[in-house]
């Protein structure tokens, strides 16, 4: 979409998909991004692929060649990561450096707190604007693990989630059928 902001959206849904999650929530202020999923924690591996490039062992997914992670870095110089035993800031885009885990409130799956920087802060209005779209919603068709991508939006009070919920399936497993929809107002559900 506009401004090279939707890369971080998709990249952050899609590392939610890749850790298998069900559900992943972005809260936004003025001066910081926070992303929450509810998938599988980062392993060594997981830590290793975000801090390289070209190192990913993800060789059916997305994040293949390990670049996409550093799209964060278009809003923020120092995007810090709680998940699992870790707990890292990564500086210069490839540097990390130990946090307390004290600061990720005890959550599972996976944290990334994005203190937005300065000269960007424009741009957070883009980012949610990308994920209130319709046209995420059919993104949410595209993949298997997630079902709720929640937007809390503390600057300008948009807030609400998109959900899909699968209603049949064929027995031998060659479709699915999924319920979609939005809690925002002209959203109606879709099959």
């Amino acid at each position: 979409l506009e401004d090279g902001i939707f890369p971080i959206v998709k990249e952050l849904i899609q590392n939610a998909e890749d850790a298998e999650a069900k559900q992943i929530a972005f809260e936004f202020d003025r001066n910081e991004v926070r992303v929450t999923n509810d998938g599988k924690p980062f392993t060594a591996e997981d830590v290793w692929g975000i801090c390289s490039v070209g190192q990913s062992r993800k060789k059916n997914k997305i994040g293949f060649f390990g670049i996409g992670f550093k799209s964060v870095h278009e809003i923020t110089y120092s995007p810090e990561i709680y998940s699992g035993p870790y707990a890292l800031r990564l500086d210069d885009k490839i540097y990390p450096s130990s946090l307390s885990h004290e600061d990720s409130d005890g959550h599972g799956g996976a944290l990334f707190v994005l203190p937005v920087r300065s000269d960007r802060r424009s741009q957070v209005e883009s980012m949610i604007d990308n994920l209130t779209s319709p046209d995420l919603l059919h993104l949410l068709l595209t993949l298997d693990s997630l079902e709720s991508l929640e937007v809390v939006d503390l600057i300008g009070g948009r807030s609400g989630r998109f959900y899909r919920e699968r209603t049949a399936r064929d027995s031998e497993g060659h479709w699915d059928e999924y319920r979609i929809g939005g809690t925002w107002p002209n959203f109606e559900d879709q099959t």
